[in-house]
């Protein structure tokens, strides 16, 4: 089951028990998912719903930006939230590579799906056995 929070609870509420809004979210759709335009580079005030793809609470939590739906990803040291090292973050092409060597480095293991869109203008790794 996936997981989804918001930024404003990523950055001021990481230590509570129930970090997910259900009132929010309904428990038989997902939250609603708009796509980047691509403009400008993606940045963590832009995203206002994230997927939670991994979480040690009180350590570390990786998240996947899901509206809008880019390839934006945040590894979240949360004993470090108010610093600047605090947030790592992962945008564009490389951004899934960077962050699989990145959580390789901290020991993490992301759970790997193989990804299908059928819109041909995002550029996913799909290839991700060999990390």
């Amino acid at each position: 089951m996936s997981v989804f929070v918001t930024t404003y609870q990523i950055l001021n509420e990481c230590w509570n028990d129930e970090p997910v809004n259900l009132s929010r979210i309904s428990r038989t759709q997902l939250p609603a998912q708009h796509d980047w335009d691509h403009n400008e580079e993606l940045d963590l005030e832009n995203v206002t719903t994230w997927e939670k793809i991994y979480s040690q609470p009180g350590n570390v939590s990786v998240y996947a930006a899901w509206d809008p739906f880019a390839e934006f990803y945040v590894i979240v040291h949360e004993l470090f939230l108010k610093h600047k090292e605090g947030i790592e973050k992962f945008y564009g092409i490389d951004a899934q590579k960077l962050l699989l060597l990145r959580c390789k480095q901290l020991r993490i293991e992301l759970p790997i799906n193989q990804i299908w869109v059928p819109d041909n203008s995002y550029q996913i790794n799909t290839d991700l056995a060999k990390f």
